[in-house]
């Protein structure tokens, strides 16, 4: 809920024009916060795991921090 409550403040100031912006190191933290919270609600729901899950998001966020540091 703080999170949502922390992105509903924010996206008000992110309408056009916009005077804040998320950047790389906000956007890597909501796609890690809602991947973990993704992964800790499947593994509420069903005690075998969900299989592929993991990887998929994961493995975004851990393939853009790659790129961006490759890009530097």
């Amino acid at each position: 809920m703080a999170l949502a409550g922390a992105l509903l403040g924010f996206l008000r100031f992110n309408f056009n024009p916009a005077t804040i912006f998320l950047g790389d190191c906000g956007s890597l933290f909501l796609g890690f916060m809602l991947s973990a919270l993704a992964l800790q609600t499947c593994n509420e729901i069903s005690h075998h795991g969900c299989g592929g899950h993991p990887m998929v998001s994961f493995g975004l966020p851990i393939l853009e921090t790659g790129l961006s540091v490759l890009r530097g």
